[in-house]
């Protein structure tokens, strides 16, 4: 999903505010050392004159004598003078942000990579998901809170994790994350996201019971726009997330709208990553087959069991 206008405005706004700082900048230098440096203000007048004079003669075509000799001479005689005042040789010459570009965002008819970086982090902002996975990340995964049959069952769900993660391209199938709470499903939904985002992809989070609720909200707003925008969010991200599926009130229309997310991004093959602290039976006794059989078809269903993590982490920081 591509990044809208206004997001691409901002970045653009970014590079414009680095070409006029650095301009000020270089004025502002200039402007300094020709008051302070002798005979620099009249070397750099003859400089910029022989600049126009070349494009001038390039533009005019006919015979263009060689005055390149001349302007070497006269940019290292700049050069000399600022040194011998003290001065930096490139002390007028203010270095970019990012030289590779040039302040531009461009190498090229590429995107550089600041420019590819300021769409990730544009792709944060977007996420509902900027604070949470510092918290949530392969960076913090732990395994000693498991044993036995609930570690088989964690490590499963980490590689099922980690194989959507390096093969998200090819198998669009989605991750259904269920079991008891506190056991690591909203983490892994983390680690998963903050994957994708890094590869510059669109993921968006909801809880589900914050998710419900803005679907009838929105539905019933008099403001058609912004409910073609959201539910377009809904269908076009790379990767949706919802949270604590299960815990939202909901209703008959409310549940049809979910069942249109989830057919449509089916349909698209767009997936989605859905954890509740429901069993397999409770969930399809909740949403209906037409549901259920859609999530289950799509996904990669992992069973995660044991202690309450959240409970033993809140414990740890407690008393150490």
């Amino acid at each position: 999903m591509k990044l809208n206008n206004e997001q691409y405005r901002n970045i653009e706004q970014i590079y414009e505010v680095r070409r006029r700082a650095r301009q000020a900048e270089m004025t502002e230098r200039k402007k300094e050392v020709c008051e302070k440096v002798p005979g620099y203000r009249e070397t750099d007048a003859e400089l910029i004159d022989l600049f126009m004079k070349r494009a001038t003669m390039f533009s005019g075509g006919g015979d263009i004598p060689d005055i390149s000799p001349r302007i070497k001479l006269l940019s290292e005689k700049k050069k000399k003078l600022l040194t011998e005042a003290g001065y930096p040789a490139d002390y007028t010459e203010v270095p970019y942000v990012c030289p590779l570009c040039m302040d531009t965002g461009y190498t090229g008819n590429e995107k550089c990579s600041c420019f590819k970086k300021f769409e990730i982090e544009a792709r944060y902002d977007a996420s509902n998901l900027k604070e949470w996975v510092e918290e949530n990340n392969f960076e913090r995964l732990r395994e000693d809170f498991y044993e036995g049959e609930e570690l088989k069952l964690f490590k499963h769900a980490v590689d099922e994790c980690r194989d959507m993660i390096e093969h998200f391209d090819e198998d669009k199938r989605g991750l259904l994350l269920y079991g008891t709470a506190g056991t690591g499903k909203s983490f892994l939904s983390g680690c998963v996201a903050k994957e994708m985002l890094d590869r510059d992809r669109s993921v968006v989070y909801y809880g589900a019971a914050e998710l419900f609720p803005m679907l009838a909200d929105k539905a019933f707003s008099d403001d058609r726009e912004e409910l073609g925008s959201f539910m377009d969010l809904l269908y076009e991200c790379d990767l949706l997330i919802v949270d604590d599926l299960g815990t939202e009130k909901s209703t008959d229309f409310t549940y049809s709208r979910f069942y249109m997310i989830c057919n449509k991004r089916m349909m698209k093959k767009r997936p989605m990553i859905i954890s509740s602290n429901m069993d397999l039976k409770g969930l399809g006794d909740a949403y209906r087959d037409r549901i259920f059989s859609r999530v289950i078809s799509s996904s990669r269903v992992c069973r995660l069991d044991g202690p309450d993590i959240r409970m033993r982490l809140r414990l740890e920081s407690q008393y150490g």
